[in-house]
């Protein structure tokens, strides 16, 4: 029964990537939406990191609407290397305004190791490029405002993670798909 359940996901998913893909939207370039801090995010990127972006920032309607007032938030740790680029819909708020972030780790990071690893257990697993598998796990509460859903893939020794509202999954999944199949950006 848990195999059928898992097989009815692995193919839903295909199908919805398949439909999303032929949508009639106008997506976000994700070079518009990181331009104005493509100089801070290249002098950010810990040394030894390579970071990939999408081609397109994919969302709801609702969500792009928002687009003028799309902002990008670096933060970088070092200890372990990661980079994290949060996408947030405003510039400043008290109410939550975070879309989701891009997270890239070293493969030889323990705790990103610990996450790859539960992906692989728990989630579903999908081919983002030849020899490049993904693991998404939906969040426990997809009805909740708050629920999101991660995908995460190991690629050129890094760890790549998506994190994005439930309600953004099939975008997300679209995100991750361009991003295994981008040029990756390093530190000049």
């Amino acid at each position: 029964m848990m195999y059928w359940s898992k097989f009815f996901k692995r193919c839903s998913i295909l199908s919805v990537l398949a439909i999303a893909t032929a949508l009639p939207f106008k997506p976000a370039q994700a070079e518009s939406v990181f331009e104005p801090y493509k100089q801070t995010i290249r002098e950010q990127i810990p040394v030894g990191l390579s970071l990939r972006l999408p081609d397109k920032i994919l969302l709801s309607a609702t969500e792009q609407q928002e687009i003028d007032n799309f902002t990008v938030r670096v933060f970088v740790s070092q200890n372990p290397s990661r980079l994290t680029l949060s996408l947030h819909s405003c510039q400043a708020s008290n109410n939550p305004c975070l879309l989701g972030s891009f997270i890239t780790e070293n493969k030889n990071s323990s705790p990103a190791q610990s996450e790859l690893a539960r992906h692989k257990n728990q989630g579903i697993r999908i081919t983002l490029k030849d020899g490049v598998l993904g693991y998404v796990i939906d969040s426990d509460q997809p009805q909740s405002a708050s629920a999101f859903a991660t995908v995460m893939w190991s690629q050129d020794n890094m760890i790549h993670t998506l994190s994005f509202p439930q309600r953004e999954r099939q975008n997300m999944l679209y995100m991750a798909l361009s991003m295994a199949n981008s040029d990756s950006i390093f530190r000049p």
